[in-house]
């Protein structure tokens, strides 16, 4: 039987800054009353019943019993045939350091970015995003979603790049961030390791003269100002696409389970996930990456996973449905910036050893043709919708496999009030 609470605070009062305590299992060496505090906390859990790892941070020693390592790290980028063959084939991530320290981009300042694509449009969230809203008031598996009057919805609006930086640089505790499709002119600055190119690619549809360029999907761009001790975070989420994150300034550690494994033991908002097939689409989970339920969630305790860190410099491969919780933040006193840059390609994309000709080890960015074009709100889209670029339109005629990327996959633009005339209310769709 669990002792009285009374007499569990009573003993655990007794505690002094600098004693080695038992916390769950484990000696931990009390430096600081923070950690005597955590301490606390994690052997008053254990006396009343609480399962080890509740109400803890993903990543937190209480979930080291199923962590599977760090993923691979490179100090040079993988060629195209092994990471074909084995980390794309296998859906494994994997790190490059220092892969982008040749790019022009790690040179970026503030006032850099603000000149050369300062009258950019640029979509804003929340620093730390909580999708909670996106189901309250629905019934998700018999159960109907209540959410507390102090929930903050999830809101997405759009400002020029150039007012974000000052309106950041002026409020550091502004909780915003931008995380929206790369202004085509920041390609010219990003010198990408070539590891994903010899991508299969139909006749009509290959690059001339550069038959080893795979056809990309989307690029993104990341830019968030964190105050110290705090950090921006992501839902617990998987996306659609292969993904290849570069870092220019800043760290984001990511922590990511493998769904063909651990589906059953992780909550996910509509099971979209198919471990043989194409999800439905892409889906996040219910639980909070900073304070996890594992009263409503036990098995969540049991799901195996793996982390890494990326920080300037480095690159980072995420493989299609990888399911992924990400904080970002700076130990930079004179940069409290987090920049990072993003390409994509559909996981159809199979490699063509054939294509393989004098493939290059980095490109920049705005060599390759990217099927989707400008961000809504763009300068090149006045109309806030997004758009198959127009060399994109007549390969998908000659190619099955764009027409299916350019016409299956409905994309949409929350612009609301932000809409330029023209836009069709809150939701665009854009096919």
């Amino acid at each position: 039987m669990a002792p009285p609470l009374a007499r569990v605070a009573a003993v655990l009062g007794t505690l002094v800054e600098g004693a080695k305590v038992e916390c769950l299992g484990g000696l931990w060496e009390v430096e600081d009353m923070v950690k005597l505090q955590d301490c606390r906390m994690s052997n008053l859990l254990m006396m009343v019943g609480a399962p080890k790892g509740h109400w803890k941070p993903l990543g937190h020693p209480d979930f080291l019993e199923t962590w599977d390592g760090e993923v691979d790290r490179f100090d040079v980028a993988p060629t195209p045939e092994l990471f074909w063959t084995k980390y794309h084939a296998e859906r494994r991530p994997f790190i490059v350091k220092g892969a982008v320290l040749d790019s022009p981009a790690i040179n970026w300042t503030d006032q850099y970015i603000m000149e050369h694509f300062g009258d950019e449009v640029a979509k804003v969230e929340w620093r730390n995003e909580d999708r909670l809203t996106d189901y309250c008031g629905q019934s998700i598996k018999g159960k109907f979603i209540h959410c507390p009057k102090d929930t903050i919805p999830y809101v997405e609006s759009r400002t020029s790049i150039r007012n974000f930086i000052r309106q950041s640089s002026k409020d550091p505790n502004w909780a915003k961030y931008i995380i929206s499709q790369m202004p085509d002119a920041m390609g010219k600055d990003w010198k990408v390791p070539g590891f994903f190119n010899c991508g299969k690619r139909f006749e009509g549809d290959k690059m001339r003269g550069k038959p080893w360029m795979t056809q990309m999907y989307e690029n993104n761009f990341w830019y968030l100002r964190v105050p110290p001790q705090k950090m921006g975070t992501s839902t617990i989420h998987y996306d659609m696409n292969h993904q290849v994150m570069c870092m220019f300034a800043g760290k984001k550690e990511w922590i990511m389970w493998d769904l063909r494994h651990e589906a059953s033991k992780i909550p996910m908002w509509n099971e979209y996930f198919r471990p043989n097939g194409r999800p439905q689409g892409s889906d996040d989970s219910p639980i909070d990456g900073e304070r996890v339920d594992l009263k409503r969630w036990p098995q969540f305790a049991k799901a195996h996973w793996r982390n890494t860190t990326i920080e300037k410099g480095d690159c980072l491969y995420l493989p299609a449905h990888l399911l992924h919780y990400v904080r970002s933040w700076s130990d930079d006193a004179d940069d409290p910036r987090i920049i990072a840059l993003m390409t994509m390609f559909q996981s159809e994309v199979r490699y063509e050893p054939s294509n393989c000709i004098d493939a290059p080890e980095k490109v920049f960015l705005s060599e390759y043709d990217v099927l989707w074009g400008e961000f809504p709100g763009s300068l090149e889209v006045p109309r806030c919708m997004n758009h198959v670029k127009p060399l994109g339109r007549r390969r998908a005629a000659r190619s099955e496999g764009a027409r299916f990327r350019a016409m299956q996959v409905p994309k949409m633009s929350n612009c609301g009030q932000h809409c330029p005339t023209g836009s069709f209310g809150k939701y665009t769709w854009l096919l």
